[in-house]
């Protein structure tokens, strides 16, 4: 099993838990890479199924949609939180701290932003959500991030969302597998698994997001 960064840290873990409690005979390998890594991988056979949450491209690869994510910009700096809202091309100018080329985050907000921003100051380009969390909280920069992934720091305030007009930038959580990929009783069952708990684990969130 193969999953992006985002899906990794906040999502997978629970998922294969559960999976490996109701089938404590089953052993299951998660790999780790950003969307275009994950993606490469199924295209090699090097994992059977695959979470991303990125752009994913190839005639040789089944894509299903499990779930929405929302990407909020997000910061440390309370007085850019709480000033008046501003258009995302009136922030460009500050310093954002971006993942590297291949992560899905960072294309999906990319090419929402394509057609109102000309040239984003773009100060670092990190690996992994975590870094990017721990540079925010040193530095005033701006970042758009997955919001299951700053949840507990908004609601703790130790980040700030940041108030963007106009702005709803969200993204599909996809399972994708190879088109030729032996589709074993085994597979059909993590399968199901994994999309019904998934499901339910961004479906809860919204909610709570909604009440909110």
């Amino acid at each position: 099993v193969g999953a992006s960064t985002t899906i990794v840290d906040y999502l997978m873990p629970s998922i294969i838990c559960a999976y490996m409690s109701s089938y404590p005979d089953v052993k299951i390998t998660l790999k780790e890479g950003n969307t275009q890594e994950i993606a490469q991988m199924i295209k090699d056979g090097t994992i059977d199924v695959g979470f991303v949450e990125g752009f994913v491209s190839g005639p040789e690869i089944i894509k299903e949609k499990i779930g929405v994510d929302e990407l909020v910009v997000v910061t440390e700096n309370k007085e850019l939180a709480d000033a008046k809202p501003a258009f995302i091309d009136e922030l460009a100018e500050m310093r954002w701290v971006l993942r590297e080329e291949g992560s899905g985050t960072r294309e999906v907000f990319l090419d929402y932003i394509k057609e109102k921003v000309d040239d984003l100051n773009i100060f670092l380009e990190l690996g992994h959500t975590e870094s990017i969390k721990s540079i925010l909280k040193n530095r005033e920069c701006l970042t758009c991030i997955s919001k299951i992934s700053v949840d507990k720091e908004l609601e703790e305030e130790r980040l700030y969302q940041v108030n963007v007009k106009n702005f709803e930038c969200k993204r599909d959580f996809l399972m994708i597998y190879h088109k030729d990929k032996y589709r074993s009783a085994l597979f059909e069952k993590f399968v199901f698994f994994s999309k019904k708990l998934m499901m339910q684990m961004l479906d809860t969130d919204q909610k709570f997001c909604a009440l909110d």
